[in-house]
């Protein structure tokens, strides 16, 4: 009986280190799914962000590139278009002094941190693609269904105010860890589950809204194995929080992959 135990204890122990090491061989990945800091308005619902160069926050942001160093990242992918050479030369001014940082995100986390991280280049993975909100809404005040997205805008919206309202009261690495919480990821997508109630008969409008984010989320994925180069790579995706559920279903789904929770460093 003993023998047994210490078999079954042994043959554990080696398919443990054995998914220890098939993980190991894999590039990671790490999504930090964001909120806007300069609220450019390209949102279906958009936040209100209080000063980002205010003393407060700028300590606040050199503490969340300080947590995010451990990650140890090899490269970091940002929310611009796929391909622009813009991002890049961005980063080079700013890395010689001829570049005055915005409030943008990119800015404040992608430069500052790819600088502390001794990186000579940033990678721009985005593909907007097209999310046209307006058919729904078009779809639901001809079919008697206004009330119904109103309500999936006002109910957006509460949530956003509610973000807003904990902004007066905690800090960004507190807020950064509620934007990457399973749960928030979760009613994050929600949303998008949501859109799928408008159409009927041969009209799939509220579907096709979502496919097109599929498509978007897709190509992003896509892009992130563009950039790939081998298993040592250390990968940081910064990216608003919206596109977290699916970004992180597709890496682990792919099997390609070791996918590195935000908070476990936040």
């Amino acid at each position: 009986m003993k023998n047994k135990i210490n078999l079954i204890f042994a043959i554990t122990a080696l398919s443990i280190i054995s998914a220890f090491a098939q993980n190991s061989n894999k590039p990671q990945v790490m999504v930090l799914g964001t909120f806007h800091f300069d609220n450019p308005g390209l949102d279906v619902v958009n936040t209100k962000i209080d000063d980002v160069f205010a003393d407060k926050r700028q300590r606040e942001i050199t503490e969340i590139i300080n947590v995010l160093k451990k990650f140890k990242p090899t490269k970091i992918a940002v929310e611009a278009k796929f391909g622009s050479t813009k991002i890049n030369q961005e980063y080079n001014d700013y890395l010689i002094g001829k570049y005055q940082l915005t409030r943008n995100e990119i800015d404040q986390i992608g430069y500052r941190l790819a600088k502390e991280s001794s990186h000579k280049q940033i990678y721009p993975i985005d593909w907007a693609g097209n999310f046209d909100f307006d058919k729904v809404i078009e779809f639901a005040n001809v079919n008697g269904k206004k009330d119904v997205v109103d309500k999936l805008v006002s109910d957006t919206q509460k949530l956003s105010k509610d973000f807003e309202t904990r902004l007066q009261t905690q800090t960004f690495r507190q807020l950064f860890r509620e934007k990457n919480s399973t749960n928030y990821i979760n009613q994050d997508m929600q949303f998008y589950y949501d859109l799928m109630d408008f159409g009927k008969d041969e009209n799939y409008v509220g579907t096709d809204v979502v496919k097109d984010w599929y498509e978007r989320n897709l190509k992003i994925y896509t892009n992130i194995t563009r950039i790939t180069e081998g298993q040592n790579d250390r990968i940081l995706v910064l990216y608003g929080s919206g596109h977290s559920f699916l970004l992180k279903q597709f890496l682990r789904d792919s099997g390609r992959y070791t996918v590195v929770e935000a908070n476990k460093y936040l």
